[in-house]
């Protein structure tokens, strides 16, 4: 039985050097181990095999194969097989790693270093290391202070801590720390180093808000903005959204929407209306009658 091509299946002879139909020359191979030509056919025959299978292929006249591709492996569209252009893009616009050909950034809205049109990453930092309100992952801002206004050594931009004392442990107020208790509060003064006694209250009798113990201002207004009077800043009974004093608007209603008694106006709407239909009832009832007196006189 003559001897076969391992590519085209085409008759070789013992002294053939080639394939005399697909060229393929490593021909008359004799192999110890069933491994070692399986080795040879994957890695020798296959390869060969499918370069000529594509070589068979014929090339119409405008320069591609039955398949659709050039000699340079791209379709009519300018696309190759593994779907993307020249210039590395696939038909939506984006490359291989995902980057949008026009905006470079990604579908999720990033850019080839992390960052969206904004500037800032999944995280919420910007390239400097800050966020949206200006303050790096450790919460201090561009010129080193937190929230609270007290940089990196604990010291606000006037140079006091959160308690209050400078670096030499001396107050505002230029008392030592030593001269206040455990407690904070100034031993002969009753004070702490923000001017303020145990009850909140300073030398003048307000609070950190600006209100004394009754609750009103040094303008006279409490927190919502009434005197004791009941009048409003704005001068009326009413504050800006409709309420007086006690919270209750014009028709006697709080911001729940409940008068004194605990009832809705809803349920108020029914009672009154439920009422004038009774007294509606009864005047037709009257008619009635006096209509039948008349016709009986």
């Amino acid at each position: 039985m003559p001897e076969k091509c391992p590519v085209c299946r085409n008759d070789i002879k013992a002294n053939d050097k080639s394939c005399s139909v697909c060229g393929f020359a490593d021909l008359h191979r004799e192999f110890i181990t069933k491994e070692d030509g399986e080795l040879w056919l994957k890695n020798v025959v296959e390869p060969y095999k499918k370069q000529y299978e594509s070589s068979k292929k014929p090339v119409l006249d405008d320069g591609f194969d039955a398949d659709g591709y050039n000699k340079d492996g791209f379709d009519r569209m300018g696309y190759n097989r593994a779907g993307f252009d020249k210039e590395g893009y696939d038909r939506s616009g984006y490359n291989s790693e995902g980057f949008y050909k026009l905006t470079g950034f990604n579908r999720e809205g990033y850019d080839k270093d992390g960052f969206d049109v904004y500037g800032y990453n999944k995280s919420g930092f910007d390239r400097y290391g800050y966020n949206q309100d200006g303050y790096d992952i450790q919460g201090y801002d561009r010129i080193g202070y937190d929230i609270d206004g007290y940089n990196r050594q604990g010291y606000n931009k006037e140079g006091y801590d959160k308690n209050g004392f400078n670096k030499a442990g001396i107050s505002r107020l230029g008392a030592k720390k030593s001269e206040f208790d455990e407690h904070g509060y100034h031993k002969l003064t009753g004070y702490d180093v923000w001017g303020y006694d145990r009850d909140g209250f300073d030398v003048n009798g307000y609070d950190k808000g600006g209100y004394n113990k009754e609750g009103y201002n040094r303008n006279g207004y409490n927190s919502r903005g009434f005197n004791k009077d009941g009048i409003h800043e704005n001068g009326t009974n009413f504050d800006n959204s409709g309420y007086d004093y006690k919270g209750l608007d014009q028709d006697g209603y709080n911001r729940n929407g409940i008068d004194k008694d605990g009832n809705t106006k809803r349920e108020n709407d029914i009672r009154r209306n439920s009422r004038i239909f009774l007294y509606l009832i009864c005047i037709l009832i009257a008619v009635a009658i006096i209509i039948s007196l008349i016709d009986f006189l």
